[in-house]
């Protein structure tokens, strides 16, 4: 069985979090093979897609001071990142993959099954759609909101209330997808439009469930799913010192280039 690293880096820097990210997806573009990665977020923080214009994505005259604003290296529509929010990114060279899996519809079925299946474990009942919002796929109205103002194809709701957005993007055989789990209810971003919604839950989890849902609850089961469900077994690591400084300059570099595509 193919193997793949699987890293756990909680409450990150919003400019560490992208940084690791494009990080995880060069390596698997210079020959790696996979790696899964579960993050939290130490600050609120918004974050637009690759293809988008920011003067129509974000409206930086309405955001709180400080608040950071990144081009994400995959597609999709602004979302504000806060706190609360459990975020996967999950860098894939599709080759190890048998090719009937390795077409778009059916690694973002594989992606979002593995996400409905963890959110089970959880106590949570969700799914995927097979169908995207019609105001989105109609006319530009839907697609000016922000990632958590409709619902595309394989995106995860529970009962009519979005839980799980994800983007991706693709070059040769590799992919990365980052994918950001509100469970714990949607932040309000005037700047991107986005809504506030409360925390999602249903009769069993909040039943089973103190407070929120953190990383913590995650980290033991996301593994182990994602790797069933892509038949790679993936082994929890720590970066490498040579590793921390690559990290470290994207990083700084994204810091000064946070707006430009990479």
């Amino acid at each position: 069985m193919t193997t793949g690293n699987y890293y756990i880096t909680a409450k990150g820097d919003p400019y560490y979090n992208m940084a690791l990210d494009e990080w995880a997806f060069k390596r698997v573009l210079d020959g790696g093979s996979a790696v899964l990665r579960l993050y939290s977020w130490n600050r609120g923080a918004v974050t637009f897609g690759f293809n988008q214009k920011i003067e129509r994505a974000v409206d930086r005259a309405r955001l709180k001071n400080g608040t950071p604003v990144i081009r994400r290296i995959t597609g999709g529509r602004a979302i504000y990142h806060d706190s609360s929010e459990v975020t996967f990114g999950l860098a894939l060279n599709m080759t190890v993959l048998p090719k009937h899996q390795r077409s778009l519809a059916a690694t973002n079925t594989l992606i979002s099954s593995a996400q409905v299946d963890i959110l089970a474990r959880l106590g949570y009942t969700a799914d995927w759609l097979d169908h995207s919002d019609r105001n989105f796929i109609s006319g530009v109205k839907g697609r000016m909101k922000s990632c958590f103002g409709s619902v595309s194809k394989y995106e995860v709701v529970g009962g009519f209330n979005k839980i799980a957005g994800g983007a991706q993007r693709r070059i040769g055989d590799c992919l990365i997808h980052q994918g950001s789990i509100k469970i714990n209810g949607v932040s309000a971003c005037e700047a991107i439009g986005q809504e506030a919604s409360p925390p999602q839950r249903d009769a069993e989890s909040a039943q089973n469930l103190g407070g929120n849902y953190t990383i913590d609850h995650f980290t033991p089961i996301f593994g182990a799913i994602f790797g069933a469900k892509l038949g790679i077994s993936f082994e929890r690591s720590d970066f490498l010192p040579d590793e921390v400084k690559e990290i470290e300059k994207i990083r700084v570099d994204l810091i000064k280039n946070c707006l430009e595509k990479r």
